[in-house]
């Protein structure tokens, strides 16, 4: 594991008399550093550099463009825990480096001339350090030419609760300055752009309104009217600027402006006011004087999208006037600089400056004293390792330590007081450690984690340094502390814990539960309880290291001897005598067992005459004075077990357990106990019992862990550890050789292992075999004959089975039979239909009637009968939940919804039918991408048969519930279409509004601001729809604008953007497509009505030809005609013109984008 970290540099500069005369070497830097769990080579070269590396049989190669010289053993001395050796090709270009592990990954990073090889080991789950950006390379303004043909920058606006943000989307950095007085807000950007006001004017915010620019030379002015009692906050995030307008503090009208901390160098102007063009120049403050020192810096500025606190400015005195708040933001660029320089008047004396004021000449001086510093917070270092999270804790000098656990917190105490940065335990480290937390303590550091599940702990120290690994397993084990019992004669009794470095006594605070518990620190290494005793007076937790004490009485007091802690009460503790159980202690005829997990079932003799008479001779010696009672329990346990009495033999180990915890970590504790809830059909906890460590390589556990999964389905397993115990089969009774026979069939018979269910078979016992193990073999058999296709025979068997009057098996025999026919053709699906309905009633609770319902459903599914089909797997799954075939008719169960509604099953339906089966079993749909997916296409079939209320509902909730981010925007859009087709135009304008968001895709904004304006003029709000799409200059923009300028009746405008949409339509060879004659026809009328004669003449001359050959040509002759002679028919066909509906040709365009189908044509 990476470890070691190394901050050396290797200065590399090839000099010409080492180089090859077949290459010039150039000089490198190459420093090499092993730290966060990964390994870092960072080469830097004078200018950018081409390069490819590879992993090849356990050697990274990497070759680069050109020469250099490298000291190859340097890197190899500083990467001696990762690489074996380093050598340099004899091209002077190529690296290899031996690595000493063969299963690295290799993550590559290159910014300009940096090049950054990570090494990372197996199962790093870390993140490594980015390398950093290079500086932003200024672009020098063009020349203003042709004002028209300016670029746009996005303007981007939403209001918060306590301040409302402008930010300007500049493509590249740019260099601005502003000035901020008596409620107006100026700003000069040193690139000559269009601003796209377009929400920002159409939807005023909090303390901010009329927005204004104009172009002042080469650069770009703007004008915003504020609250006059409004803070400001400005900063750069990227090429982004934004502008925080501050709710009024109520003082007032005084204007607080805070800025972030520049990182460039301030430019060579002082900062002054922008120049207003035809306006009197905005008055600039004096430049102010160097702030003294504060004890905290200004807050790193935020990201675009987030809230930053403002800094108010002290309060000057009555006597001086408040200068205005201007500032300017640097770019290291001159010609920027420059040409801001030009966009300022000169300041006359109006722009002289203010004496300081004797608020802020008193908070210089206060500035100026010495201010107390804080101790240095220690940084706590985290970090995934192979199977856990690594903890490390380091202190400036040696600190003893005790490290235990309480419910679901571990504690670490450390008998020095130091605060800890937590703050890199993050959601990386989600599932080990929830959360971390430190108690406040004077005179210890206390550290409670919240764990996310059962994680083992390991903790080591080093120095000063302590480090804590949580994982599966424990890679170091602590050393035990053992108890004993000192119950004297004279004096007060006591419990002695060998404690080998014992430290302080500390009392610590449970924060949740409320009491007190004493903890006894120590110096490492690692001692710790390794199980919870309990007494009368106290109770001892168990622990990493150190000791923790519950007191469960008043006068309980921790005193600390040489190499001991000693735990004692004034009257003394309530002992027996004797010694304190340090580990597990069944008994002497357990430890002599060859195997823990043997179970000497043939050490009774099993009947039922003879049951009374063994388990009362139990019970007496477990009675005895001089009588071992824990061996004596947990033999009555195993004879319970023998007798297949598994609730009996758990509550006598749980009787055992109660009496020494101790005895629970016995692995012959922990197979008796496995093997009983494996009886009970508790198969996550036996499981979980015969997987201890001690067990797994005992061939007995392996038999039971066999049984377990098998009763899981989990066959590979089962094969695996019956065929690890399968020698000792023989050891045990009938009965249950039988069982683990049978067991072994089953596993092979899942995998098609034939020769495998024969041999198991086949060594069956002959005698004393219950009868349903015998009835399943005989199933098993004729599966096996099924196999190798003798289906005649097979079905035989199956018979037999089914007629046996043993109901359990003999459902079973009789679903075989049923399902063989059926697959093979002789009985339809109708006939098996109606016979699994009677079938799955005559035995019920278990895999056997989970069978049938699983076959039922699929062929009610095949036959057509969906919905039956899924509501047998629905009641199938919700009653059979913690059985493996359950989770398989799940997985059926979303297979067949997604078929229904993805792949298009659901389309020969009716759509109510569909709509009305999505909403029954919507529970199925699937998260992510495909849920999406899906819900689409049921609303594009709803949109196609014009149920347009059903489709919006469904696209509502997906916005509502199941999107974030673009897809919501974007799904928002889609809705906001069908809203407008259904004629519900308000909605459709809450749905765009309701989820704005920045940093959309152009091309989807786009689209969003044409239907939110499309949506207004369908309001009849003319004048917010054409704001809207101010600026957008497309065909779609253009046709809208038309749109509304007809429906208002604008008609000049309406003609001049119809006349812009037809273009030179009349040139094109074909003829007019109906869409552009309706537009000439449009046209035609806005001309008229304009009286507009050259207009309408022109139009006569373009598309006159056009419109004579087509089958308007009648109603073209009226509509153009002089408009001196035009009478009722032109009145009456203007009128029938007018009242066409343009929405449906304008939404044509968003149906192709968003795929919503066309209405389909009504069927007879």
């Amino acid at each position: 594991m990476f470890h070691r970290l190394n901050g050396r540099a290797l200065i590399l500069v090839a000099l010409l008399a080492l180089a090859s005369p077949a290459f010039a070497a150039e000089g490198v830097n190459v420093r090499t550093s092993v730290e966060g769990g990964y390994a870092r080579i960072l080469f830097t070269w004078a200018e950018p550099v081409s390069y490819t590396a590879r992993i090849e049989q356990g050697v990274i190669v990497v070759k680069f463009d050109r020469p250099f010289g490298i000291d190859a053993r340097g890197i190899a001395d500083d990467l001696s825990d990762v690489v074996s050796q380093v050598r340099q090709d004899a091209d002077g270009r190529t690296l290899r480096f031996a690595l000493k592990r063969r299963n690295v990954t290799l993550f590559e990073q290159q910014v300009g001339p940096l090049v950054a090889l990570d090494i990372l080991p197996p199962g790093f789950k870390g993140q490594t350090a980015a390398l950093p950006k290079p500086a932003p390379i200024l672009e020098t303004p063009p020349e203003v030419t042709n004002p028209d043909k300016l670029e746009v920058v996005k303007v981007r606006s939403w209001p918060h609760a306590d301040f409302s943000r402008i930010v300007f989307d500049f493509k590249r950095e740019v260099d601005y300055t502003f000035a901020l007085q008596d409620g107006k807000l100026s700003i000069i950007f040193a690139w000559p752009m269009k601003p796209d006001f377009g929400r920002l004017a159409m939807e005023p915010m909090p303390w901010v309104r009329d927005p204004q620019w104009s172009l002042v030379g080469d650069t770009l002015r703007v004008d915003l009217s504020v609250d006059p009692s409004a803070g400001l906050h400005h900063f750069r995030d990227g090429t982004k600027i934004a502008f925080d307008i501050r709710a009024p503090s109520g003082n007032g009208r005084s204007v607080s402006v805070t800025a972030p901390e520049s990182k460039l160098a301030p430019p060579s102007i002082s900062p002054t006011a922008p120049a207003v063009a035809a306006q009197e120049p905005i008055a600039e403050p004096a430049a102010p004087k160097p702030e003294p020192p504060r004890e905290s810096k200004p807050a790193t500025p935020p990201p675009v999208g987030t809230d930053a606190a403002s800094i108010a400015p002290p309060k000057q005195p009555d006597a001086v006037p408040p200068p205005s708040a201007a500032e300017t933001v640097p770019s290291p660029k001159e010609d920027q600089r420059a040409a801001l320089a030009q966009a300022k008047p000169e300041v006359g004396e109006e722009g002289a400056a203010h004496p300081p004021p004797a608020a802020a000449t008193d908070a210089a001086a206060a500035a100026e004293a010495p201010i107390a510093t804080k101790p240095e917070t220690n940084k706590a270092q985290v970090q995934s390792v192979t199977g856990g999270v690594q903890l490390s804790l380091p202190f400036e000098a040696p600190v003893a330590g005790a490290v235990f656990r309480r419910g679901d917190k571990l504690w670490l105490v450390f008998d020095r007081p130091v605060t800890f940065d937590l703050s890199a335990i993050d959601r990386r480290f989600f599932s080990t450690i929830e959360r971390a937390e430190q108690v406040p303590s004077e005179d210890a550091t206390i550290i409670l984690l919240k764990l996310g599940g059962p994680v083992l702990p390991t903790l080591t120290e080093s120095g000063s340094k302590w480090t804590l690994v949580l994982g599966e397993r424990v890679k170091s084990p602590s050393a035990p502390i053992l108890l004993s019992r000192d119950a004297r004669a004279a004096g007060p009794s006591q419990v002695r814990a060998n404690l080998a470095k014992p430290s302080r006594v500390i009392p610590v605070t449970d924060p949740e539960a409320g009491d007190t518990l004493i903890v006894v620190t120590g110096d490492g290494p690692a001692q710790g309880l390794v199980a919870q005793r309990r007494f009368v007076e106290l109770a001892l937790l168990s622990s990493t290291h150190g000791l923790a004490v519950q007191p469960l009485a008043d006068d309980l007091e921790v005193k600390l001897g040489t190499a001991e802690a000693i735990i004692t009460a004034k009257r003394g503790l309530t002992l027996s005598s004797g010694s304190v159980p340090q580990s597990p202690a069944i008994s002497d005829g357990v430890r002599s067992v060859e195997f823990p997990g043997y179970m000497d079932f043939g050490r009774w003799d099993i009947s039922p005459r003879n049951f009374v008479k063994q388990r009362q001779a139990l019970l007496q010696e477990e009675g005895r004075p001089e009588a071992d009672l824990l061996a004596a329990r947990f033999s009555l346990a195993r004879f319970y077990l023998a007798y297949g009495m598994a609730p009996e033999a758990l509550g006598a180990l749980r009787l055992l357990a109660q009496e020494d915890e101790s005895a629970a970590l016995d692995p012959a504790f922990a197979a008796a106990r496995g093997l009983a809830n494996y009886l009970l059909g508790r198969l996550d906890e036996a499981k979980a019992d015969l997987s201890s460590e001690a067990l797994v390589d005992d061939p007995h556990a392996a038999l039971w862990r066999g049984l377990v999964a098998a009763e899981m389905e989990d066959w590979a397993s089962a094969r695996r550890n019956l065929s690890q115990g399968e020698k000792y089969i023989g050891r045990y009774p009938a009965p249950w050789q039988a069982r683990l026979r049978v067991a072994s069939a089953k596993a092979a018979l899942a995998v098609n292992d034939v020769e495998g269910v024969d041999a198991a078979l086949s060594q069956l016992p002959h005698d004393n075999v219950p009868r349903a193990l015998a009835l399943e073999a005989r199933l098993l058999r004729g599966m096996m004959l099924e196999k190798l296709g003798r289906n005649t025979d097979a079905l035989g068997i199956y018979r037999e089975v089914a007629n046996s009057g043993y109901r359990p098996l003999a459902v079973r025999g009789a679903f075989a039979e049923l399902d063989l026919r059926n697959r093979t053709g002789s009985l339809s699906n109708k006939d098996a239909i109606e016979q699994l309905e009677r079938l799955r009633f005559q035995w019920r609770g278990d895999a056997s009637e989970l069978a049938v319902l699983r076959k039922l459903a699929a062929l009610q599914v095949a036959e057509g009968d969906v919905r039956n089909g899924l509501l047998t797997m629905r009641s199938a799954v919700q009653n059979f939940s913690k059985l493996p075939a359950a989770r398989a008719m799940a997985d059926d169960m979303a297979k067949t919804f997604e078929d229904l509604f993805l792949n298009g099953k659901a389309d020969t339906m009716p759509a109510i039918q569909a709509l009305g089966l999505y909403y029954d079993f919507k529970e199925l749909t699937p998260v992510g991408r495909l849920g999406d997916d899906m819900i689409r296409k049921l609303a594009d079939r709803l949109i196609s048969v014009d149920l347009l209320g059903q489709a919006a509902e469904l696209l509502q909730h997906q916005v509502d519930n199941r999107l974030d981010g673009v897809a919501k925007a974007s799904v928002a859009a889609r809705l906001a279409v069908v809203y407008l087709l259904d004629r519900k135009p308000q909605k459709a304008l809450n749905a765009i509004r309701s989820t704005r968001q920045t940093l959309l895709p152009d091309e989807l904004l786009f689209e969003r601001r044409l239907l939110e304006a499309r949506a207004l003029a369908e309001l009849k709000q003319y004048d917010a729809a054409l704001d809207i799409i101010e600026g957008m200059e497309d065909e779609r923009a253009t046709r809208l604008r038309a749109d509304i300028y007809w429906a208002s009746r604008n008609w000049a405008a309406a003609a001049t953007k119809l006349e812009a949409l037809l273009a030179t339509g009349w040139q094109k060879a074909e003829p007019l497509t109906p869409d552009e004659r309706f537009d000439v026809m449009r046209a035609a009328v806005s001309f008229s009505l304009a009286d507009d004669k050259e207009g309408l003449a022109r139009l006569r001359q373009t598309f006159g030809p056009k419109m004579t050959e087509s089958e308007d040509a009648a109603a073209f002759t009226v509509v153009t005609e002089s408009i001196d002679r035009q009478g009722v028919n032109f009145r009456e066909l203007a009128r029938r013109i007018a009242s066409v509906d343009t929405l449906e040709q304008f939404m044509s365009s968003f149906r192709k984008e968003h795929g919503v189908p066309e209405p389909e044509p009504p069927t007879n």
